[in-house]
């Protein structure tokens, strides 16, 4: 069976299916064999880079390492990047997301596997781990200053693996507001000690960020009409407090909220559209003048595409641009990408 290349499923690279998964807990992995063959006859079998560096944190300065193909003894599998590290090649799949079973190895005595499913690729048992916490678990978590609740965050993550762990940054919160990138524009910024105090957070912990320059201006929305933004509260991201109370995880989470006819993008047919406003800040004073602030009308932009994709790129003082969704202009306008910007705050 030969496949597009686009099409990175395992079935489609050989891997043959179990007849059916064994039940969670339910006895020793039983063997597999998958009837690719003797590893001498498949010389499109790619090799494993088992324990060679990779980037995993989407959190790190570098774009994480998406999964691969790989290739054990003739086996066509997937390794995955875990730790800054590539894994084994898993090459046995499975059918149920998410269900797991007892390692059979006597010193694996205690550990599952979980059923992994990876974008591209079909389901397949990953590694023997300990089982530390159940994938989706919640925790509350509170802003130490304001005593308010900021909301219920995922505590409890799966890497690609399928290894569960603790999430250490549940309650930690970046200042990440969006930017809108017109084509053949990238985001840079300045660090300017005269310049106005401005809490890019709204919570008074970062009242001196880094400033993106005028080519990639602020999305915003001038909440009480004064014709200025005035904080945090007024951009897109983390300073922005849902309808729920609690505040949005970043810049994407703050602007889906508005999707009011829920199509998966900002468009004129959603209620707050005509709030929407772009900020460029022309003298990087940040302060708002009047003719820096400017509806989306005014650039042609007619669509704020929400489903976002991460892409890092951070510069030498530590502010990261990270995730990135496309905006469409009409006839004669300015199309690009809205990214939201991680700030390095003084």
């Amino acid at each position: 069976m030969r496949c597009a290349p686009w099409l990175l499923s395992l079935a489609c690279l050989g891997l043959a299916a179990c007849d059916a998964d064994p039940a969670p807990n339910d006895g020793p992995a039983p063997t597999f064999d998958s009837g690719v063959g003797d590893p001498n006859e498949n010389a499109d079998v790619p090799g494993s880079h088992e324990g060679d560096r990779c980037v995993s944190d989407i959190l790190s300065y570098e774009t994480p390492d998406e999964p691969q193909i790989c290739g054990d003894d003739g086996l066509l599998g997937v390794e995955v990047c875990v730790d800054d590290a590539w894994s084994r090649c898993f090459t046995e799949p499975c059918k149920q997301p998410g269900a797991t079973r007892p390692c059979g190895a006597d010193e694996s005595a205690g550990m599952i596997q979980r059923c992994v499913e990876l974008d591209g690729f079909d389901p397949f048992w990953g590694e023997c781990a300990e089982d530390i916490c159940e994938p989706g678990e919640t925790i509350r978590c509170v802003d130490e200053f304001e005593g308010t609740v900021l909301g219920e965050f995922v505590n409890c993550l799966t890497d690609p693996a399928g290894a569960s762990y603790i999430n250490p940054n549940a309650c930690d919160f970046d200042t990440t507001p969006l930017v809108l990138a017109f084509a053949g524009t990238t985001p840079t910024f300045t660090a300017e000690a005269t310049a106005a105090a401005f809490d890019a957070g709204s919570r008074g912990r970062c009242e001196a960020p880094d400033w993106p320059t005028a080519a990639t201006p602020w999305l915003a929305r001038d909440l009480d009409r004064s014709g200025t933004i005035d904080g945090g509260h007024e951009l897109f991201g983390s300073g922005t407090r849902l309808a729920d109370g609690t505040y949005a995880a970043h810049g994407f989470a703050a602007l889906g909220a508005l999707d009011s006819d829920g199509d998966g993008a900002i468009t004129p047919a959603d209620a707050a559209w005509s709030e929407l406003v772009v900020w460029a800040d022309a003298d990087a004073d940040r302060r708002t003048s009047g003719w820096e602030l400017l509806p989306l009308a005014a650039y042609g932009i007619d669509a704020l595409a929400i489903d976002f994709r991460v892409d890092v790129d951070c510069d030498a003082r530590g502010n990261c641009s990270r995730e990135r969704a496309p905006f469409s202009a009409g006839a004669g306008g300015l199309a690009g990408e809205l990214v939201d910007v991680h700030l390095v705050c003084d």
